[in-house]
């Protein structure tokens, strides 16, 4: 079966192409309420299989010629693949309503151990403090620092951490409270320990004009991501250290501290919103960090 959503016999164009796929992020965003990010994913992985099959038409979409494709994977890692047959479902099953065609497609099934805090870390503690004294070189020190620390004794994502304005933060409890909850990603109850705070405050000093709802670090997500990637470089380091693998090591060094993974759970926002809420109270917030301090995370010493 072919792609009535592509008729060959009208000769479809680039711009053609570049169109649906335009309309294809609305619909990702709009009706299925993404998060950017993912939005993003999604639309490059289904322009780059539409560029590839090009030569061969449209018209000859099938099942068989999505297997032929996702071939091209089998030596990616699992999760590029299932990120694959994901955006896959999106375009094929749910934006064009075409089931069939990826109905056979199964996510690659990921072993504990493989992924998350349960995975061998390529980095150790000593790295993250090579990385930190490196970023005292970048243009930006005290921004960079600041974030470095943010993201790994928070466990927060990549953009949340750069959505944060000062509304967000309680510097009493060094506590984090977003309420950014896009799609399948919520957001959860954090705090920063006492390495991050000073490195904060010393850059928020440098800020005496930032408003309560102004974002506190002005930087993209793809420019935070590519000064940690050159840090890591300068420092010999054989993967980088990214926002994301800080949020991987977090996870790790918290579970080894001894704190329950239920509690990760919500200082990361993976808890269902149930459990999120009752802990919104006071007396929650309080709990929580008396859990969070007492797993006295350090990254610098």
């Amino acid at each position: 079966m072919g792609l009535p959503a592509f008729p060959a016999s009208r000769g479809l164009n680039l711009g053609d192409i570049e169109e649906r796929l335009e309309k294809f992020k609305d619909f990702c965003r709009v009706d299925v309420n993404l998060d950017e990010r993912t939005v993003e994913g999604y639309y490059y992985s289904a322009r780059k299989f539409l560029g590839w099959v090009q030569m061969r038409g449209y018209e000859s979409v099938n099942t068989d010629v999505v297997r032929e494709y996702l071939q091209l994977y089998l030596e990616k890692s699992k999760c590029t693949r299932a990120n694959q047959i994901k955006a896959f479902r999106r375009f094929f099953r749910d934006y064009l309503g075409m089931p069939d065609i990826v109905a056979s497609f199964k996510l690659p099934r990921i072993r504990r151990g493989e992924i998350g805090r349960y995975m061998e870390l390529p980095f150790t503690k000593v790295d993250l403090q090579h990385v930190y004294r490196e970023l005292e070189h970048t243009k930006y020190a005290l921004r960079n620092q600041a974030l470095f620390l943010l993201y790994a004794t928070s466990g927060l994502r990549l953009k949340e951490a750069l959505q944060l304005t000062p509304n967000h933060i309680n510097r009493d409890l060094r506590s984090i409270i977003l309420c950014l909850e896009r799609g399948t990603k919520k957001t959860g109850i954090t705090f920063y320990n006492e390495e991050a705070e000073q490195a904060l405050n010393a850059y928020l000093r440098e800020q005496p004009s930032l408003l309560p709802n102004d974002r506190i670090f002005s930087v993209g997500g793809k420019g935070i991501n590519w000064v940690l990637v050159r840090a890591s470089k300068q420092c010999g380091l054989k993967r980088s250290i990214t926002p994301q693998m800080l949020r991987v090591w977090f996870s790790f060094e918290m579970g080894r501290l001894g704190v329950p993974d239920r509690y990760i759970d919500i200082f990361q926002g993976r808890a269902p919103r149930s459990v999120l809420a009752e802990f919104y109270t006071p007396k929650g917030i309080q709990e929580l960090k008396q859990i969070y301090d007492k797993a006295g995370l350090k990254v610098l010493s």
